[in-house]
Order: structure tokens, then C-alpha cells, then sequence
């Protein structure tokens, strides 16, 4: 067949310089050609042996190179720069392979993972010293990513739990403020598909994420506003998927948070990201808050209640009345008439007035504020809510 003719050209290496392009389909093209059930044969004469056999031939074929490497000879930045390209090339066939396969039957997982496993140990053998390359580190992170998120099933916990503790030891604060954009972006992503993953075995990294997530990333997003969407979503699958690790179920007491100072960090945060410029991370941590109210009731957990609720009703009131976002405002104002159910006087019109008093003259203030009424339903609360503002922009305008 045509795939056993190529396979055949692979194992000769006749590709291995081909364009970058080229490789990368020839790579995608075998890996399915060899894992894939085969649509008009019974699972008795899917061959699995030989044809798993073929993919472990084809592996070690491509990554002949890389598997030679040794730590000695990429210790120092000029000896990894020698070998750059291999390495950069062999990476990349590795994410293209468990790419391919990621959305794929569990057999094909399985076979795919007997084959790359040892080249991926060995890739992982030498991260401390690939670290001293920011294009391959962040290439490596990339691949990383991609590895847990379509074969953690198949390589196993122990496996896993070595490969995210390593990644987590390497990148210390220190090293994360010279990196690039790239590869903080990707450290992100891979520690948001750990906080994602249910098994219980990746619990015991969420302290450790959390410190890293607050106390070393936030530094490096704040200055580079273009990680924002990955880092929120970050601290979003925190909150969303370790919410027991704030509030555990054992508690007799559902209110009592158990690590209140990561947790109000973390939602202090969110409340700054609002006076930010960028309106697609206003748009996701608006959705955010809401689905975080949704599933786990945030706004009615004391620790938010007393200590933070006024503050994101005065900055997303500001927000609302600024018009920076007018696309959002509807999520705006969804967003604060869940924070001011039960209790709007106290949460809602107090730091609403507080904030209208000190930007309109006395005068307009007392025309508007008395517009202002508490609304039982949504509909009703939106109406209320841009009567006011476009009553006070009128008046400020017609008193200019």
C-alpha cells in the first residue's frame, strides 16, 4: 500500500531534510496510517501487534537523533546551539504525531504512546539544560501541553506527576521574569490543563500552582497584557475545578474558606482586571464571575460578601458608566444584579450613590439619585440602571 511504501522511505530516512511542511504531513499522514482501526476489518484482524511494532520501528527511526543526545553535550549554551536544529525538528514530529492523535480511539492512543514514550522520557531527561534555549524550552512546553492533554490516560500518573513537578521546579521566578511572551504563554496553558484534569492524583499540585500562578506569572502578565486571556482562564479552572481546595465539602460549615488569602488574591485580581484596556479579557472574566456565581454561589460566600462585593459593584458600575465596553454592557449589568440580590441597599445602592456623588455636581446628583430604585427582576434592573447614567450624562452635558 502507499503507506507502507512511505513507511518504508521513513525508516531509510528520506525525508528527514525535507521542508518543515512537508515532514510534518508525511508524520501525521504515517501515524494515522498505522494506528488507526482499519474501517473494513473486525477488531480479531486489526493486527495491533504488528502494526504497533511498525510505529515503534518508525519512531526510533525519526528519533535516532535526539535519542544519541547526551546531557554533556548541550550543558552550555553554545554546545545546545550546535544541535538546535535537531532538536527543534524532533520536537515538533512529536507534536504533530500525539496531535494527530488526540481526539482518536483509546487503542490508537495506546499504540502511539508505546512508541514516543521512550523518546519523550528521554526529551524530559534533558529539559533542565534545554531551559538554556528560550525557542526550544517554549517548544518543549508546547509539547508538554499537548502530551497531557491527549495521552495522560495512556502514560500513566506516576509518569505525569514527574513531568509537571519538573516543569513546576524549573520554572522558578527568577527564570519566568527573562523569559519570553511564548513561553510563559505555554507554561500557562499546560498548568491550566493540569488544574483541569479530574483525577485526584493532580490534586496534591494545587497549592504549588497557586503560589506560582500569584506570587511568580502575575508579576510577568501584568507587564505583558497579551497573557491575560491565558492567565485569567488559568485562575478561572482554579477556582472552578479545585473550588474544595477554598471551600472542602468536609466542612460542617459550608461558608468557612480554608486558604482565604490565595482566594481573595485571586478574585482581587479579577476586580483589577476590569479597569484594564483589553475588552476580550474584560469579556471572559465577566462570564467568568458569572459562571463561578452559577456553580459553586460565590457572590453569596461570606468571605466575598463582606469584604469584596461593594468594591466590584463600584468598579463595574464605573466601568458601565465609563461606555469603554459598551458591547459588554449587557454582561455588566447581568453581573451586577447577581451581586446585589438579597441584599441591594447595602451592596448595591450605597457604593452606586457613593460613586455618582463624588463625579456629578450636586445639582445633577440630586436629580439623578433619586431615579434609582431596587429592581426584583433583571429586565426591570437594566432599564433602572441606564435611565440613571443616561440621565446623569444628559444633565452633565446640558450643565457644560
Amino acid at each position: 500500500s502507499s503507506v507502507q511504501q512511505v513507511y518504508t522511505l521513513a525508516l531509510q530516512h528520506t525525508f528527514l531534510y525535507s521542508p518543515a511542511p512537508v515532514i510534518s504531513t508525511l508524520n501525521k499522514t504515517l501515524t494515522l496510517g498505522l494506528v488507526l482501526p482499519w474501517q473494513s476489518k473486525s477488531e480479531q484482524d486489526q493486527d495491533w501487534a504488528r502494526r504497533g511494532e511498525q510505529f515503534e520501528q518508525f519512531c526510533n527511526s525519526m528519533f535516532a537523533d535526539i535519542l544519541k543526545i547526551k546531557r554533556d553535550d548541550i550543558d552550555t549554551e553554545v554546545k545546545l546551539g550546535r544541535l538546535r536544529e535537531i532538536i527543534s525538528r524532533d520536537v515538533t514530529c512529536l507534536c504533530d504525531i500525539v496531535s494527530c492523535i488526540a481526539h482518536r480511539e483509546n487503542k490508537s492512543k495506546q499504540v502511539v504512546c508505546r512508541g514516543v514514550k521512550p523518546v519523550v522520557r528521554y526529551v524530559i531527561q534533558l529539559l533542565p539544560c534545554l531551559e538554556k534555549d528560550p525557542h526550544i524550552f517554549e517548544s518543549v512546553l508546547h509539547f508538554t501541553t499537548i502530551l497531557c492533554d491527549a495521552l495522560r490516560v495512556q502514560l500513566g500518573t506516576q509518569f505525569l506527576q514527574e513531568l509537571v513537578a519538573l516543569c513546576l521546579k524549573i520554572f522558578s521566578f527568577q527564570r519566568s521574569t527573562a523569559h519570553g511572551v511564548g513561553i510563559t504563554e505555554k507554561f500557562i496553558n499546560l498548568l491550566t490543563t493540569v488544574v483541569k484534569e479530574p483525577s485526584v492524583i493532580y490534586k496534591h499540585f494545587t497549592p504549588d500552582i497557586i503560589d506560582i500562578s500569584l506570587n511568580q506569572l502575575w508579576p510577568c502578565v501584568k507587564e505583558r497584557p497579551t497573557l491575560c486571556l491565558a492567565y485569567f482562564n488559568l485562575l478561572h479552572g482554579i477556582l472552578d475545578f479545585h473550588w474544595s481546595h477554598f471551600y472542602p465539602r468536609s466542612n460542617r460549615n459550608r461558608d468557612i474558606c480554608t486558604n482565604e488569602s490565595s482566594f481573595m488574591r485571586i478574585l482581587q485580581l479579577y476586580g483589577e482586571s476590569f479597569v484594564l484596556t483589553d475588552f476580550n479579557v474584560i469579556k471572559q472574566n465577566l462570564l467568568a464571575l458569572i459562571d463561578l456565581h452559577d456553580k459553586h454561589e460565590l457572590f453569596q460566600k461570606g468571605l466575598f460578601h463582606f469584604n469584596l462585593k461593594s468594591n466590584f459593584v463600584t468598579v463595574l458600575f464605573e466601568l458601565l458608566y465609563s461606555g469603554r465596553v459598551d458591547l459588554l454592557s449587557e454582561d455588566i449589568e447581568e453581573l451586577l444584579f447577581s451581586l446585589t440580590e438579597n441584599h441591594g441597599q447595602e451592596f448595591f445602592m450605597r457604593p452606586v450613590l457613593t460613586y455618582l456623588e463624588s463625579h456629578l455636581t450636586p445639582d445633577v446628583y440630586g436629580r439623578v439619585s433619586s431615579k434609582l430604585e431596587l429592581k426584583n427582576d433583571l429586565t426591570s434592573f437594566r432599564l433602572n440602571l441606564r435611565d440613571v447614567i443616561n440621565d446623569a450624562k444628559y444633565f452633565t452635558h446640558q450643565i457644560a
